[in-house]
C-alpha cells in the first residue's frame, strides 16, 4: 500500500525534479516507509512506500527493468492476491525475479502479456507503468475501485496521482469546481466516477485502463461483471457449502503478508464471518479492533464484548471522547479529498488512527450488503411496491403532507426523515426510487442551495450514472441483481471504498476488504435471490451458512452499521465549528447563505432535524478551505 504520483510531459526535455518532489510529499502519509522517484527527460514518477510484502530495499519503488529495445518502469499501490500463481506462471516461460513481492510480478506480467496483464490481477492496486519503448504511460485501477488515482491532462502532458492533493501542487492547474459534481454531491454526499470536485481533474474508474502517448489519451475497461448461474448447485444446501468455499478462499487470499493483520470487527454478521474464518485458519489468537460512541444508538462495542465472552480473540476498543471530534474534523476532510461526506466519516477516523498505532494491515466486511443485498432499502423496494398497490392515491397525498408534524428524535436514522424518504421515494418511477431513498437534498431543495442553475439549463440528472449501471449489467439479471450491481458500482465503490482509502491512508493502513475480490464477487452474482432476501431480512445465505458457527446475537441481530451521530454533533461538538463555517460564506459562494442559514436555526434551535444537510454542508465549506483556501 502506497502512494503514487507522476508527469509525463511531451513539451519539456526534463521534468523538474522539485515539483515531483512537492507532489510526492502531499503523499508522504500513505508510504512512511520509503520515497522514490524516477526520471527520464520528459517523464517524471515518485512513490512513496507503506512495506507490507517483501520488505527489502530491493523491492523498493519505482522499479524499473531493462528489456531489449529500451525500460520498462512501475509505480504500483495496491496488493495482488494470486500474484504467486501469476509468478510461478512467469517462471515457466523463463521470467526471472530478483524480488519476491508482488510489483516486480505485475511488471513481468505487463512485459509477458502487455495491456492484457491486467486481466489476470485479483487484488487491489492503482498502478502506472512508463514503458520507454513506445513512449507510453499506462495507469490503471483495479476492478474493484478499492485503491484511487486522478489525473488531469491536455493534449502533451498528463500528471497523475492517488490524492486530488498532490496533482493541485502542478502550478497552472485550474481550481474551477464542477457544478455537475457538486449536485451529485449534494444529493447523495458523494461524487460517482468519473468526476471529481474539480472540472479539470478525473477519476481513473474502476477496472479502467488509460493510456497516454503522443497520439493522446485513450480508456478502455478491461473487466466487466456479468450475471451467470451457479452450475454446480443443485438445492440450498450446495450454494450454502459454495458460499463458504469461496469465502474460505477470499480470507485466505487477503491474508497474504509480510506484517501483522488485524481485523475491524463490528457486531454485524460481515466481520463476524471473516472472523470465524480467520479463527479456523489460524492457530493464533485473532486481533480485532472495534470503535465505540457514548450514544447507545450509534455504540457496537458492548455487544463485541458480548461476543468476546462465547470465542477466544483480542479486542482493542477505542471510545470516541466528545471532545476530540471537532479537533479532528478538517483532517478527516483533508485526508477525504474528493469531497465525501460519507456518516461513517468520523468513526471511520478514529477506526484508522487506532489500528495505525498496532498494525500496518487490516481486514474489513466491505462489500457484503451490496453483494447480498444487507441493506433497509432493498426492503424499502418492496414495501413501496406494496404501499402503492394497496394504498390509494388520496391517502398517498396526505401521508407526504403531514411530514412536518413528525417529531425529532435521536436516534441513528430518525423516523421523521425515513418516513419523508419513504412516501416521497412510493410515488417515483421503479428505476429511480431504489437510489432517491439515501439521496439528501431533493432537487426543489437544490435551487435553493445553489446560486449556479445552470444545472437546470443543462437538465442535468444526478441519478444519471445509477441508472447507467442499473440497466448496463451484462447478462439475465433480476431487478434485485441490477440494483445491487449499481450500489456496488455507485455506493460501494465511488463512496465507501474512496472514503476508506483516504482516511485508512491517512494513518499509514492498509485496509483490505478481503471479500472484494474478482472471483469472489463473480461468485456472489451466481447466487439466486431467494437466497439473498427472505421475509423482511437480507444476507439470509450468510446467516443461514455460518448459524452453526457464529452466536446468535449475531445471526439474528439488527443491522446497525459504521455511522456516526451527526445530528447531535451539528448540536454540541462540531457546532462553534459549523456556525463560523457558515458566517464565512461568501456573496460569491456557490451556496445561498439565507437558506443555508435557515437550515441552521431550525435544527440548531431542534424545529427540525437538518443533520445530514448541515453535515455535508460544513464538509463542503471545510473542502473549500482546506484545499481551494477559500469559503
Amino acid at each position: 500500500m502506497c502512494g503514487i504520483s507522476g508527469i509525463v510531459d511531451f513539451n519539456r526535455p526534463t521534468i523538474p525534479e522539485s515539483l515531483i518532489l512537492e507532489m510526492q510529499d502531499c503523499l508522504k502519509h500513505r508510504g512512511p516507509d520509503g520515497q522514490g522517484t524516477f526520471f527520464s527527460k520528459n517523464v517524471g514518477m515518485a512513490h512513496n512506500r507503506l512495506a507490507i510484502i517483501d520488505l527489502v530495499e530491493e523491492s523498493a519503488q519505482p522499479m524499473t527493468r531493462e528489456v531489449e529495445s529500451g525500460t520498462v518502469t512501475i509505480s504500483f499501490n495496491g496488493e495482488i492476491y494470486n500474484y504467486l500463481a501469476i509468478r510461478k506462471e512467469l517462471e515457466s516461460t523463463g521470467h526471472k525475479f530478483s524480488t519476491k513481492g508482488d510489483t516486480e510480478v505485475v511488471l513481468r506480467c505487463y512485459l509477458e502479456y502487455g495491456e492484457l496483464a491486467w486481466e489476470k490481477l485479483d487484488g487491489f492496486f492503482a498502478l502506472a507503468i512508463w514503458d520507454s519503448r513506445d513512449k507510453t504511460l499506462h495507469i490503471v485501477r483495479d476492478p474493484m475501485g478499492i485503491k484511487t488515482v486522478y489525473y488531469t491532462s491536455d493534449a502533451d502532458v498528463m500528471i497523475f496521482a492517488s490524492e486530488i492533493k498532490s496533482l493541485l501542487r502542478y502550478p497552472g492547474l485550474k481550481k474551477s469546481v464542477n457544478t455537475d459534481a457538486l449536485i451529485d454531491f449534494f444529493t447523495h454526499f458523494y461524487i460517482p466516477s468519473p468526476k471529481t470536485p474539480l472540472v479539470s481533474i478525473k477519476q481513473v474508474e474502476p477496472g479502467q485502463h488509460v493510456k497516454f502517448n503522443q497520439n493522446g489519451i485513450t480508456k478502455s475497461n478491461y473487466w466487466n461483471l456479468a450475471v451467470k448461474t451457479c452450475s454446480q448447485c443443485a438445492n440450498n444446501q450446495d450454494h450454502f457449502q459454495h458460499l463458504r468455499d469461496e469465502l474460505r478462499v477470499a480470507v485466505r487470499s487477503s491474508l497474504i503478508s509480510d506484517v501483522p493483520v488485524a481485523l475491524l470487527l463490528s457486531a454485524g454478521v460481515d466481520s463476524n464471518i471473516i472472523l470465524s474464518e480467520l479463527m479456523s485458519e489460524s492457530e493464533d489468537i485473532v486481533d480485532t479492533i472495534t470503535i465505540g460512541f457514548s450514544n447507545s444508538n450509534f455504540d457496537e462495542a458492548k455487544k463485541v464484548r458480548k461476543i468476546q465472552k462465547l470465542q477466544t480473540f483480542n479486542n482493542y476498543q477505542y471510545f470516541v471522547a466528545d471532545n476530540e471530534i471537532e479537533s479532528i474534523f478538517d483532517d478527516m476532510v483533508w485526508h477525504t479529498d474528493s469531497l465525501n461526506a460519507n456518516f461513517a466519516g468520523l468513526a471511520e477516523y478514529f477506526l484508522f488512527r487506532e489500528a495505525g498505532k498496532k498494525f500496518k494491515v487490516t481486514l474489513t466486511g466491505m462489500g457484503m450488503d451490496e453483494l447480498f443485498a444487507g441493506y433497509s432499502t432493498y426492503l424499502a423496494d418492496s414495501l413501496a411496491i406494496k404501499y402503492q398497490r394497496f394504498t390509494p392515491s388520496f391517502i398517498r397525498h396526505i401521508a407526504q403532507r403531514i411530514n412536518p408534524l413528525i417529531p425529532n428524535s435521536g436516534s441513528r436514522y430518525p423516523f421523521s426523515w425515513l418516513y419523508q424518504k419513504f412516501t416521497a421515494g412510493s410515488e417515483l418511477p421503479l428505476e429511480k426510487r431504489h437510489f432517491f431513498w439515501r439521496s439528501i437534498f431533493s432537487g426543489e431543495e437544490l435551487h435553493k442551495l445553489l446560486h449556479n442553475d445552470s444545472y437546470i439549463q443543462n437538465e442535468y440528472d444526478p441519478f444519471r450514472e445509477h441508472l447507467s449501471h442499473f440497466r448496463n449489467l451484462v447478462g439475465e439479471a433480476s431487478n434485485l441483481q441490477r440494483f445491487q450491481y449499481a450500489d456496488l458500482r455507485t455506493f460501494c465503490f465511488d463512496n465507501a471504498n474512496v472514503l476508506m482509502d483516504g482516511l485508512s491512508m491517512a494513518h499509514g493502513v492498509e485496509a483490505r476488504p478481503s471479500l472484494l475480490s474478482k472471483r469472489f464477487v463473480e461468485f456472489a452474482f451466481t447466487v439466486p435471490d431467494q437466497l439473498k432476501r427472505r421475509r423482511i431480512s437480507g444476507k439470509y445465505i450468510l446467516r443461514e451458512a455460518y448459524k452453526d458457527k457464529l452466536p446468535n446475537l449475531v445471526t439474528k441481530g439488527k443491522k446497525v452499521g459504521l455511522v456516526s451521530p451527526v445530528g447531535i454533533l451539528l448540536r454540541n461538538e462540531l457546532r462553534e465549528l459549523l456556525v463560523d463555517s457558515v458566517n464565512q460564506i461568501s456573496e460569491n459562494s456557490m451556496l445561498n447563505k439565507a437558506f443555508v442559514m435557515e437550515l441552521l436555526i431550525e435544527h440548531l434551535n431542534e424545529h427540525k432535524d437538518h443533520g445530514y444537510k448541515l453535515y455535508l454542508i460544513l464538509v463542503y465549506l471545510r473542502w473549500r478551505k482546506l484545499l481551494l483556501g477559500s469559503i
